[in-house]
C-alpha cells in the first residue's frame, strides 16, 4: 500500500547496534530479564547521544510544567482553544490539548503520531514555539511533553485523516527548530520524514509495542545462543501478527507493529509500483508489489462498500474468477488487480496473511483475513457507536446491547446521533464479527465462538470506553 507518504531512508546501522546492545545486556547479565520495561526505557533514551546505551541525556525538565503553562495564559493560546494540563494521574507528562480535539478527533485508536525529539537546548523556547504554530494553524491535537529529555519527549497526535496538518506542523520543525543541536534523533525503529517520527496510533503506546516484540525476540537470541539481526527482528514482527493461543502473542501490538513491519520491509527491497502509463500497461516486477495491490483493492473496496462486500468481493474472485466485486475508485484498483494479479495469487495472499497452509477459503478463513487488514477500521466503527451510546446511557445498558447484538444479532440498543446512525453501521457487523474484534481489541485469543468469558471481556472493555468519556467532553452529554 502506498499513503503518499515517503519515509526516510531507514537507520539500519542503528537498529543493529541496538539490538546487539539489548542481546549483550541478557548475555552479560544472565541474572536479568530482558522484558518490555528494559527495552522500552532504552528506547527513550536512545538518540540522545551518540553512543548506544549511554545513560547521559535523560535530564529532568519537569520544573518548566509550570512556566509553560503559565505562558499559555499570558500569550492567550489559552483563549484561542488550548488547554495546558498536568494531572497527578498522568505526573510525567504535560498534557497540550485543542479545544476541538474531543470532539472531532477520532476517539479510541485512530491518531497519527508525531515524535518530535526535542534536546535541552533551548528546550523551553522550542516547545512555546511548536505550540504557538499548531494553536495559531488551527490544528485539532491531544499532545503531550515529557519531564524528561528522551528520544520521543514531544508527542502531538492528531487525528488519523489529519495527514495535511501533520505534513504542516513537520516542515515547520524543520524551518523553525532544527537548527543547532536542538532536536535530537528518534530511537532508529520509528519511521521518519525529514528526523521526525511518523507513526499510525491505535490508542497505545507504540515504542512499548516495539519494545514487547523486541524483548521477546531478545530472549529468544539468547536462549539459542544466536545474535540478533536487523532481518529475522522483522521477521519476528512479521510472525508476531498470526493468531495463535502461544502466551507470546503480540495481539496488542498488531496494528502498528504491522506499520513498521510494512516500513523495514518496503525500503529493503526498494519495491516501486509504478502508477498506469498512457498506454495502460502495469509495470509490476515481484510478488510483493502484487500483493500490495491487492490489499489496496481490499481496503479502498471496503471504504466505499462495507465489511460483507468485500468478503463477497474475495470469495468470488478465488472460487469463481471473478473481479466484479471490487470497486475500480478513481485510480483504477479493480482494473489494476485483473492485470496483475490472479486468483491463486489472492488465494496464497490471505492464507500466508491468516497464518493457514492449504485450507480451502472459507467464511471463516476470510473474516480472519479482514480482521487482519481491516481491524484498525473495523473496531473504530464499533468503538464510536459504542462510546456514543455510553455517553447517553449507563455501563450496564451498553453491556446488554452489546450481548444482545454479539448473542443474537439485534442491534436496537444502540443510540443514533443527529448525524450519524450508529445501528445502521454495526448492522453491518455480524454477532460474531462484533465478538472477535472486541477480543482483539483487549488483546485476547480464545476459541472462536467460547462465550464463557462474554461478560467478562464486556465489563474490560466498557471500562477502558468509560475511561476515554471521563476524560472527553462527550462525557458532558449524560448530564443533559
Amino acid at each position: 500500500m502506498n499513503n503518499g507518504i515517503k519515509y526516510d531512508i531507514p537507520r539500519f546501522d542503528e537498529m543493529q547496534q541496538f539490538l546487539n546492545f539489548i542481546y549483550t545486556i541478557g548475555v552479560e547479565n544472565p541474572n536479568i530479564n530482558i522484558n518490555k520495561s528494559i527495552v522500552y526505557n532504552e528506547l527513550c533514551r536512545c538518540g540522545l547521544t551518540n553512543e548506544i546505551g549511554s545513560s547521559d541525556g535523560r535530564k529532568y525538565c519537569g520544573n518548566y510544567f509550570n512556566e509553560w503553562k503559565k505562558y499559555n495564559e499570558r500569550n492567550g493560546n489559552c483563549l484561542n482553544g488550548l488547554s495546558v494540563i498536568h494531572k497527578q494521574t498522568f505526573i510525567h507528562f504535560l498534557q497540550y490539548l485543542s479545544t476541538n480535539s474531543i470532539k472531532e478527533f477520532d476517539k479510541i485508536n485512530q491518531y497519527i503520531k508525531l515524535y518530535i525529539p526535542i534536546s535541552e537546548i533551548n528546550l523551553y523556547d522550542s516547545v512555546n514555539t511548536l505550540f504557538d504554530f499548531i494553536t495559531r494553524e488551527h490544528i485539532n491535537h491531544c499532545s503531550k511533553v515529557a519531564d524528561r529529555i528522551r528520544s520521543d519527549n514531544v508527542v502531538i497526535r492528531l487525528s488519523s485523516y489529519d495527514v495535511d496538518s501533520a505534513i504542516k506542523i513537520i516542515n515547520f520543525v524543520n524551518s523553525n527548530l532544527k537548527k543547532g543541536k536542538t532536536l535530537n534523533k528518534t530511537n532508529p525503529f520509528v519511521p521518519t520524514i525529514h528526523g521526525i517520527g511518523f507513526t499510525y496510533d491505535i490508542g497505545n503506546s507504540y515504542n512499548s509495542d516495539i519494545a514487547l516484540v523486541m524483548s521477546e525476540y531478545i530472549k529468544t537470541c539468547i536462549n539459542d545462543k544466536t545474535p540478533p539481526t536487523i532481518m529475522d527482528f522483522y521477521k519476528s514482527i512479521k510472525e508476531s501478527f498470526i493468531p495463535s493461543e502461544s502466551k507470546h502473542t503480540f495481539m496488542c501490538a498488531m496494528g502498528e507493529i504491522r506499520k513498521i513491519g510494512y516500513y523495514i520491509e518496503k525500503l529493503v527491497d526498494i519495491p516501486i509500483i509504478d502508477e498506469v502509463n498512457e498506454s495502460n500497461d502495469f509495470n509490476v516486477h515481484n510478488d510483493s508489489q502484487k500483493e500490495d495491490i491487492f490489499l489496496d483493492a481490499v481496503i479502498m473496496t471496503y471504504r466505499k462498500y462495507g465489511f460483507n462486500q468485500v468478503k463477497t468481493a474475495i470469495i468470488q474472485l478465488i472460487n469463481n474468477d471473478d473481479y466484479g466485486y471490487f470497486t475500480n475508485g478513481d485510480k483504477g484498483y479493480r482494473k489494476k488487480l485483473m492485470a496483475c494479479v490472479n486468483k491463486d495469487d489472492v488465494y496464497q495472499y490471505v492464507l500466508k496473511i491468516v497464518g493457514r497452509n492449504n485450507n480451502a477459503i472459507s467464511s471463516n478463513v476470510v473474516d480472519m483475513f479482514c480482521y487482519k487488514i481491516l481491524g484498525r477500521e473495523l473496531i473504530d466503527k464499533i468503538n464510536k457507536a459504542c462510546l456514543y451510546t455510553l455517553s447517553i446511557s449507563s455501563e450496564r445498558e451498553l453491556r446488554d446491547t452489546l450481548k444482545n447484538a454479539i448473542l443474537w444479532n439485534s442491534f436496537d440498543g444502540f443510540q443514533n446521533d443527529q448525524e450519524i446512525n450508529y445501528q445502521k453501521i454495526m448492522k453491518t457487523f455480524s454477532g460474531k464479527n462484533i465478538w472477535e474484534l472486541i477480543k482483539r481489541f483487549l488483546g485476547f485469543m480464545i476459541v472462536e465462538d467460547d462465550y464463557n468469558y462474554l461478560d467478562e471481556l464486556l465489563e474490560a472493555y466498557i471500562r477502558r470506553l468509560s475511561f476515554h468519556l471521563e476524560n472527553s467532553d462527550i462525557s458532558n452529554k449524560k448530564n443533559k
